[in-house]
């Protein structure tokens, strides 16, 4: 099995079912934009969606333009349904969300994790933006880690996630 792209549905969005009357719209956006990246790099891409308020009493998948959506069941959010994603797939995937639980569930199992903001960078090279420009006064402000050592070397863990990320 190759790499998969699993992504943190509203945590992409930015906003919560309650706070936009046009969440449809918006993940229907989100599913559109996801199947034109797809295309162009042949990655299987997975979104999940909240359902734990107002969803069904079951987990839903469907199929929508190529994009693998799951709706969490009532009562589950959707970052448990990702985090069982990642404890299944563990390496083989990388994981869209800016959830520090998330992020850190994905480094214990072996995955990779991007916050929003880098996916972002990664879609712009592809002509795909689906959030405003990061300006350039932007990314002197996103946090930095401090290394020790060769300040030239990116760590083993950097270096392992630049391969995943060639492949987007």
């Amino acid at each position: 099995m190759g790499l998969r792209l699993i992504i943190d549905g509203y945590n992409f969005i930015g906003g919560s079912v309650a706070l936009a009357p046009n969440m449809q719209n918006e993940r229907e956006h989100l599913i559109t934009r996801l199947s034109e990246y797809e295309k162009i790099r042949h990655i299987p891409i997975c979104v999940v969606f909240d359902g734990w308020k107002d969803g069904r009493p079951t987990q839903t998948f469907e199929m929508k333009k190529g994009i693998e959506v799951i709706f969490s069941r009532m009562g589950e959010k959707a970052d448990q349904v990702i985090i069982r994603l990642l404890g299944k797939l563990k390496e083989q995937c990388i994981v869209v969300s800016s959830d520090r639980e998330i992020r850190n569930y994905a480094h214990k199992v072996g995955a990779t994790s991007l916050t929003v903001r880098e996916f972002q960078l990664k879609l712009d090279q592809s002509g795909q933006t689906l959030l405003p420009e990061i300006k350039e006064e932007e990314m002197e402000e996103l946090p930095r880690n401090k290394k020790k050592g060769n300040p030239n070397k990116l760590s083993k863990k950097e270096r392992a996630k630049n391969i995943k990320l060639k492949k987007l």
